[in-house]
């Protein structure tokens, strides 16, 4: 995952994170999560760890992505059904992540979800104590997330661990992104808003030309929109052109707020299928290593 950061930038990663949350996750406050990491955390920009792993801008989210990719390849094991197993060994792939955790020499918080399900607690401790006799967690949270109970014990013990960040960029970068990119993301940001619920996450935005004109305050921008079927074609540009309009005048008034200067913004649809496992077309996008 630091070679995808390495080529990609930490914009992209990060739009990757919010891309496979948003397509994962189905649960009641999902979104106001993702909110809350970008609005008022550096979720986003912070490092993994202060001196060893993923101590670099950007770790901690490459750490989650790592960690989440990692966890897909486990067979999870659903301890809250009345036949979930007691306090059996390790399965090799539990073990196995668990001593990478420790190699990390990260504290690592352990946190059950779905203790509504669990009708018998007795499962429930034993499995926390087989858990904790297998890896000194700094902290043992229990969870049910659609009850909201225990969420609130997480951030406390999260915060508890948390330590400053060195500085790393000047206070007047926010960005190491070309314009380009930023007007792309901007665009696409406004697609996948509307269209969540209808259209996947394949989309990629092509900024085609970008450029102010000589005699007035006016930046030209070109855009095309690329996306992988030709039905969702259809519902990107709606009836009689009205969803294309809409996503083209609310990204245009934050290209708008974003240059300082007024935008004549163009928008364009176009079919690629299977783009996003074509890396030649992922490097006309301008994915895999903006300049």
């Amino acid at each position: 995952m630091s070679d995808f950061l390495e080529r990609n930038g930490l914009q992209t990663v990060g739009q990757h994170f919010k891309d496979l949350f948003l397509a994962s996750v189905h649960r009641a406050g999902a979104e106001e999560l993702l909110e809350r990491l970008e609005n008022e955390t550096d979720f986003f920009e912070a490092p993994a760890g202060a001196k060893h792993h993923g101590a670099f801008p950007g770790g901690l989210v490459i750490h989650s992505l790592h960690v989440y990719y990692r966890l897909r390849e486990i067979t999870i094991r659903d301890l809250t059904k009345e036949d979930a197993p007691g306090p059996a060994t390790l399965s090799e792939q539990e073990e196995e992540l668990l001593r990478s955790l420790e190699k990390a020499k990260t504290p690592t918080i352990l946190v059950l979800n779905k203790i509504d399900l669990c009708s018998d607690k007795s499962k429930l401790m034993a499995t926390i104590a087989r858990l904790n006799a297998a890896h000194p967690f700094s902290a043992t949270v229990p969870v049910s997330v659609t009850e909201a109970d225990g969420i609130d014990l997480v951030e406390q013990e999260v915060m508890a661990l948390a330590q400053p960040a060195p500085h790393y960029f000047p206070d007047e970068k926010f960005t190491d992104q070309p314009e380009r990119v930023l007007a792309a993301e901007m665009i696409r940001e406004k697609i996948l808003n509307l269209l969540r619920d209808e259209v996947p996450h394949g989309i990629a935005v092509s900024i085609e030309r970008m450029k102010e004109r000589d005699d007035k305050d006016l930046l030209d921008i070109d855009a095309t929109i690329y996306c992988e079927r030709e039905s969702h074609k259809g519902i990107l540009i709606g009836k009689n052109g009205t969803m294309l309009r809409k996503i083209a005048t609310l990204a245009r008034k934050d290209l708008e707020r974003f240059f300082y200067i007024q935008v004549n913004l163009q928008c364009w649809v176009k079919v690629k299928e299977d783009w996003r496992n074509k890396e030649g077309l992922i490097h006309n996008f301008g994915l895999d290593n903006p300049e």
